[in-house]
């Protein structure tokens, strides 16, 4: 727990510092002790549970999370084209689709940017979720192609360190597999 409060607090003090532009020690020092109450503060709300499992939000990986982040841009802009596209050709009309999927991510971190970046995507909006299913309106084909690819879960199950090819169940919180106990099938 303190090694997060320590980053929780790091990561907080770098964002006010490139936000206030303050150089003078003064305010670095207020700064700090300001970064560290808060982190003191807000790292046990950091935490949610699901299924009994614990899961800290910031736990995945940052660099994978800015590739991330330009690879939902690029998708954006293009999903921006096809719905141009179809709105302007005569040709190509509005064709959409509710798509219902299951979302086989397990950590809620990961499922609520899923859903955002759905959102997020030009010609597809998240309209209902029901346990681990969502109910999504693709606006044009290539939409709803480009989901039920599920290329967008693959790139959020890697910064959450999930493997998709082990069942849900199986997984605990970094994507490994969980020692089951218990009697076996053969007992």
């Amino acid at each position: 727990m303190l090694k997060k409060r320590i980053g929780f607090a790091i990561f907080i003090f770098v964002i006010w510092f490139l936000l206030s532009g303050k150089t003078e020690a003064k305010f670095i020092i207020l700064g700090a002790v300001t970064a560290i109450l808060v982190s003191i503060i807000c790292t046990p709300m950091l935490h949610t549970m699901k299924a009994g499992r614990r899961y800290y939000i910031f736990k995945f990986d940052y660099l994978r999370m800015i590739v991330y982040f330009f690879w939902l841009f690029k998708e954006i802009i293009l999903s921006s084209f096809d719905v141009m596209k179809a709105i302007i050709s005569p040709k190509d009309k509005i064709h959409f689709r509710l798509l219902r999927f299951e979302c086989a991510l397990q950590n809620p971190a990961a499922v609520v940017l899923f859903m955002n970046s759905i959102t997020l995507t030009p010609g597809t909006i998240t309209i209902d979720i029901e346990g681990n299913e969502f109910v999504v309106n693709a606006l044009t084909e290539t939409a709803a192609e480009g989901l039920l690819a599920g290329t967008m879960q693959k790139k959020i199950a890697e910064l959450f360190h999930e493997d998709l090819s082990i069942p849900r169940e199986e997984r605990d919180t970094f994507g490994e597999v969980v020692k089951k106990g218990g009697l076996s099938d053969a007992d």
